[in-house]
C-alpha cells in the first residue's frame, strides 16, 4: 500500500478522532495520503469532483450507507474500500473500530483480498428523453413518496411483459443488496459474487407475486402506470427522482464493479450471522 485516502462520515465525531490517529500511523509507516487541505478525511459532501485514480485504497470510516455513498464516487477509479464500522450493523463493513490498527498492519504487508461487488445502472426516461441517471451498489427501489399507499407499475424483462402489478413497490437489487431492503421484504439471501438481479415487488396484492431472480445481463424495464400517486425512484435509500404517469426506469448492470477489501477468510453466511446476532 502506497497511496491511501480516508472518506469520514462528519456527523460521527468519534469518526473523526479516530481518523486522526490513522492519518499519524500512516504517516509513521511511510505512506502517501491523498486529504483534503486541513481534514482528516474526505466529507461526502466534497468527493464530487475529486479524482481519486492512482489509490490504492480508500478507508471508509461510517457505517453501510457512507460506504454505499462512498461506493458511488471511487468505482471508476477501480479504488478498493475498506469499511471501518462506525456504524450499527456494518454488512459492508471489515473491520470494527477496536481493531483498526491490526488491520492496517495487515493491509500494509498486503495481507488482503478483494471482493469485486456486481453495480447497477438506472436511467429515467420521459417521453423517451433521459431526465436522470443514478448507480447503486445495494438496490433501486420505485415506490410511493407517500409511503401510505400502493402504486400500479408494469415490469418488462429483456423487451418482454413480466407483469403489472399493485404493490407498495418493487425492489431492483444486486446480490449485495439482498442483506437490505429486499431481505426485509421477505427477498432471499445471495452469495455476493454471483451475478444477477433480485426483483422483488413489496407486499404486492397478488400472491402470485413472488421475488425473482434473473441473469445479471438482463436488462430490466418498470413502467409507472398509476396516475397522480406521487412514486420515486430511490437508489440505494440515498438518491431520489420523482416520477410521472408513463416513466420508465431502466436497469442494467454497470459496466464497473465497486471492490471491497477483505482481511479474513471469513464465508458469506458467517458473516451475516454475526453480523444479525450483534444487532
Amino acid at each position: 500500500m502506497k497511496i491511501i485516502t480516508i472518506i469520514i462520515n462528519y456527523k460521527k465525531p468519534e469518526s473523526i478522532s479516530l481518523a486522526e490517529d490513522i492519518i499519524s500511523f500512516l504517516k509513521d509507516n511511510n505512506v502517501d495520503l491523498l486529504l483534503p487541505e486541513g481534514k482528516a478525511g474526505f466529507d461526502l459532501s466534497s468527493c464530487q469532483n475529486v479524482d481519486f485514480s492512482g489509490l490504492d485504497a480508500a478507508l471508509i470510516l461510517g457505517g453501510d450507507g457512507t460506504i454505499l455513498a462512498a461506493s458511488r464516487f471511487l468505482y471508476p477509479y477501480d479504488v478498493p474500500m475498506l469499511g471501518i464500522n462506525m456504524g450499527q450493523l456494518g454488512f459492508l463493513s471489515e473491520v470494527e473500530q477496536d481493531n483498526v490498527f491490526p488491520a492496517l498492519r495487515q493491509l500494509l504487508v498486503d495481507n488482503y483480498y478483494i471482493e469485486e461487488r456486481m453495480m447497477l445502472a438506472a436511467e429515467v426516461l420521459r417521453e423517451g428523453e433521459k431526465i436522470a441517471a443514478f448507480s447503486a451498489l445495494n438496490d433501486l427501489v420505485v415506490n410511493n413518496s407517500a409511503y401510505t399507499r400502493t402504486i400500479t407499475i408494469d415490469l418488462f424483462l429483456d423487451g418482454q411483459p413480466i407483469s403489472s402489478c399493485r404493490s407498495d413497490g418493487i425492489i431492483v437489487a444486486t446480490p449485495t443488496g439482498s442483506t437490505a431492503y429486499s431481505f426485509s421484504a421477505g427477498g432471499p439471501l445471495v452469495v455476493p459474487d454471483m451475478k444477477l438481479m433480485l426483483l422483488n415487488f413489496v407486499c404486492p396484492h397478488s400472491s402470485f407475486f413472488r421475488p425473482m431472480i434473473v441473469p445479471s445481463a438482463s436488462h430490466v424495464e418498470i413502467i409507472y402506470s398509476g396516475q397522480g400517486e406521487g412514486a420515486k425512484l430511490t437508489a440505494d435509500g440515498q438518491l431520489f427522482c420523482p416520477l410521472q404517469h408513463g416513466d420508465v426506469v431502466s436497469v442494467t448492470k454497470l459496466a464497473k464493479s465497486s471492490k471491497l477489501l477483505r482481511l479474513a477468510p471469513l464465508n458469506f453466511f458467517q458473516r451475516v450471522s454475526s453480523k444479525l446476532r450483534n444487532s
